[in-house]
């Protein structure tokens, strides 16, 4: 699924950013009764790692950043 997000300079879909633990259970399908839209993002606080949610399978895709506490 292909989601427009911006128009120029104009949005034109909002996404939700999520931010919380590693260990937290990301949402999926509806949070707090509102669809999750294409293209949300996850960041773990803990770990800094980044994901993007993926409406059509209704999962999170990991797409970078973190680190190993290190």
């Amino acid at each position: 699924m292909t989601t427009l997000l911006y128009i120029g300079n104009s949005m034109n879909v909002a996404t939700f950013k999520f931010e919380g633990k590693s260990t937290d259970i990301k949402p999926t399908g509806k949070y707090k009764g509102r669809s999750i839209p294409n293209a949300s993002t996850y960041t773990c606080v803990d770990t800094a790692q980044v994901y993007w949610y993926d409406k059509d399978e209704e999962s999170w895709i990991e797409i970078g950043g973190g680190t190993n506490g290190d």
